[in-house]
């Protein structure tokens, strides 16, 4: 989920009719993915996580959470050293590839994951307990450090990231110091700490927010404390709607040429932005978990494990996003656009990434049918980029450079 950078500040000029078709898609694309890619992420890990606690090692808590955090990392570290053996065997139009490939990637990625945070979860549950004291600075370190690491960013997970199954850049893993993807000593030490530091930061974070709320909202109540956590994060996620794309309004029209003072901006922006995106995943995530904990064949729970996982997984991919189950590569907050597209917003793009890239190919056919000619009317706006795959994004420079 990288971002392409460019080397300087472009202000594009966009029509009320342009402004207000993209603000539209930006709302509509807030609905799809928090009543749906939100949702069914939330109920493929419940179910593999629940089936995991019940059934690996159960009276062994300890080394349970062991077991899980050694097959997750060596997992996620041999899927960031192995990219470019899967980009060069495996392509997205080729049809079989992508069927039996691509998803069988994402499951494996996926699984990787789910052991990677149960782990740590685990193990910190055992050895300091649910407690006040031990929320708090679990929430402290991970909070803090991830601040001084500049990667709050990636403590997001769906609604506020939705992630294409044909992306480009698929199998990328990109890592907190951007070092080039080769079997070099320096690539191979980025990875273990985007994996061992990085993302374990992201665990302290998500369980001292979670447990922290589980202590203060109904304790005692585990459906209301439910209720209320939902009610929360779409509170917050309402709210977004306005903040984040007046924060990138903010961005694209003050942004400094000076490189420092705009980074200045751009990171202060973001780090705000991201410090209330990041509550609405723990929020929303915490809640459908509670009530899945509840009211999914309690009875039977082997049976509800199966059916949900099974739920999240075809209806993730059925919407061609099944990679939002994945968490995969390190963003880096204040890590710009130069034309500041994507400042301060979350990457949660699904009919903007889908309308942008067709947007992009009808231009670019146009283009070699017709003469360009000049106009306020772009393909492109305010809260679009994000997602677009390489290639899209190819095309839409190629479409810029020559005056469209």
């Amino acid at each position: 989920m990288q971002r392409n950078q460019d080397s300087k500040v472009k202000h594009s000029v966009f029509s009320d009719r342009e402004r207000a078709k993209w603000m539209g898609l930006f709302l509509a694309d807030q609905v799809i993915s928090g009543l749906f890619v939100g949702p069914l992420t939330v109920f493929f890990w419940w179910g593999s996580w629940s089936y995991l606690h019940a059934h690996l090692l159960p009276s062994r808590q300890d080394l349970s959470g062991l077991v899980c955090m050694v097959v997750g990392n060596v997992g996620l570290v041999t899927l960031a050293l192995t990219q470019a053996f899967w980009k060069g065997r495996l392509s997205r139009d080729k049809a079989v590839h992508w069927v039996f490939g691509y998803h069988l990637y994402t499951a494996v990625c996926a699984f990787f994951n789910v052991c990677h945070w149960r782990g740590m979860w685990t193990i910190l549950d055992f050895y300091t307990g649910v407690n006040y004291r031990s929320c708090w600075i679990t929430y402290a370190i991970g909070q803090g450090s991830l601040w001084i690491f500049r990667c709050s960013r990636n403590a997001q997970a769906p609604p506020m990231i939705v992630v294409y199954d044909r992306d480009a850049d698929f199998f990328t893993y990109t890592t907190r110091f951007r070092v080039k993807p080769q079997l070099s000593e320096r690539f191979v030490l980025d990875v273990l700490f985007t994996v061992f530091g990085v993302h374990q930061l992201v665990v302290f974070y998500w369980r001292g927010t979670w447990q922290l709320m589980d202590l203060y909202i109904f304790p005692d109540n585990k459906t209301r404390s439910a209720l209320v956590s939902l009610a929360i994060a779409y509170g917050l996620m309402l709210a977004l709607c306005v903040v984040q794309p007046l924060f990138n309004s903010v961005y694209r029209r003050h942004a400094s040429k000076d490189p420092a003072r705009r980074f200045l901006l751009c990171w202060s922006l973001e780090v705000v932005s991201y410090f209330f995106s990041n509550f609405v995943g723990v929020g929303l995530w915490r809640g459908v978990w509670m009530l899945c904990d509840a009211f999914v064949l309690p009875d039977r729970p082997d049976v509800g494990h199966g059916v949900m996982l099974a739920t999240g997984v075809v209806g993730l991919m059925a919407m061609l996003c099944g990679h939002s189950l994945a968490i995969r590569g390190c963003d880096i907050d204040g890590d710009f656009l130069g034309d500041g597209d994507d400042v301060a917003l979350s990457p949660n793009f699904y009919l903007r990434r889908f309308y942008a890239e067709y947007a992009s190919r009808t231009r670019i056919h146009h283009n070699t049918t017709a003469e360009p000619q000049n106009s306020t009317e772009t393909t492109g706006g305010p809260w679009t980029t994000t997602h677009l795959d390489g290639e899209a994004r190819l095309e839409r420079k190629k479409a810029d450079t020559i005056g469209v």
